[in-house]
C-alpha cells in the first residue's frame, strides 16, 4: 500500500512537471529484474535503476548520470544502434514497444532483450527526451541468436519440424515487433506458400474455423484488412524465432 501510495504520488508529480517519468518506472518496477533509463535529447543518460547500473557495471546508480551509450555499451556498433532507436523516438514522438534483440552480457554469455522506450514531455507537451525499460531473458542452451524462417526451409523439411517446441516467434512490421503465436506463424507460412484454407486446416490438423480464427487474428495483429496483406507481410518480414 505504501508503494502504491508513492507511485500516485509521483503520477501526480511527473503530470505537474515536477518529475520524471523514469522515476515512476523504476518504482513501479522495484521489486522486477527490469531495467530503467531515462535520458536528455542527446541521449545523455539522467538516472536509471540499480538493475540498468548493473547492466553497465556500475555499482551505483548516481554513477550513470552525465554517462552516454558510447560510455556503457560494450561494443561501439551497439551504442550506435540504441542511440539511433532512441533519436527515432525523440523526433517522431512514437514509442517502440517489445523491441526484441540479443543482449551480450559482460562474461559472455549471451540474452534476449526486449526493449520499450518512450518519449517524455515537459508540462508545455515538449519532448524533453527518452524512457527506456528493458527485460531480459537468457536463451536457451540450444539456441544462442535469433533465427530466421525462410520459406526454402519448408521446402526442404516438413512443416512440422521447422516449428520447434519452446520457440517464440516474431515479426517486425514498422518497427514495432509483433508476438506470434507457434500456431499462428505455422498459418501464416502456410498461407504464404499460397495454400488454400482447407490445406492449411489439414496441414495444422485442425478445423477451418481454427484456421479462419487464426487468419483474423493475424490481420489484427499485423494491420491488414486481406489475405493477400498477410501474405505481403510475411514476404517483406521474414517471421523470427529464438
Amino acid at each position: 500500500m505504501l508503494q502504491q501510495n508513492a507511485s500516485f504520488e509521483i503520477l501526480q508529480q511527473i503530470h505537474n512537471g515536477e518529475t520524471h517519468m523514469g522515476e515512476y518506472l523504476s518504482l513501479l518496477f522495484k521489486d522486477m529484474p527490469i531495467a530503467v533509463c531515462w535520458k536528455d535529447l542527446n541521449s545523455v543518460h539522467l538516472g536509471c535503476n540499480q538493475v540498468d547500473a548493473d547492466m553497465c557495471g556500475l555499482s551505483h546508480v548516481d554513477e550513470m548520470i552525465g554517462k552516454t551509450d558510447f560510455d556503457v555499451c560494450r561494443k561501439e556498433e551497439d551504442a550506435i544502434a540504441v542511440r539511433t532507436d532512441d533519436q527515432m523516438v525523440i523526433s517522431t514522438g512514437i514509442p517502440r514497444f517489445n523491441d526484441i534483440r540479443t543482449y551480450h552480457h559482460r562474461d559472455g554469455q549471451c540474452s534476449l532483450m526486449s526493449v520499450t522506450k518512450l518519449p517524455t514531455y515537459n508540462r508545455n507537451k515538449e519532448i524533453t527526451g527518452v524512457t527506456g525499460f528493458f527485460s531480459i531473458t537468457p536463451l536457451s542452451k540450444r539456441s544462442t541468436k535469433i533465427g530466421y524462417l525462410r520459406i526454402a526451409d519448408f521446402c526442404r523439411n516438413d512443416l512440422k519440424q521447422c516449428f520447434q517446441n519452446g520457440c517464440n516467434y516474431f515479426i517486425v512490421v514498422n518497427s514495432q515487433t509483433i508476438n506470434l503465436t507457434a500456431r499462428q506463424a505455422e498459418c501464416l507460412t502456410c498461407l504464404a506458400m499460397r495454400k488454400t484454407i482447407k490445406q492449411v486446416a489439414s496441414t495444422l490438423d485442425c478445423s477451418t474455423t481454427t484456421v479462419e480464427d487464426h487468419i483474423d487474428r493475424l490481420k489484427s495483429k499485423l494491420g491488414v484488412c486481406t489475405t493477400s496483406g498477410l501474405i505481403d507481410r510475411f514476404w517483406s518480414n521474414p517471421i523470427r524465432w529464438f
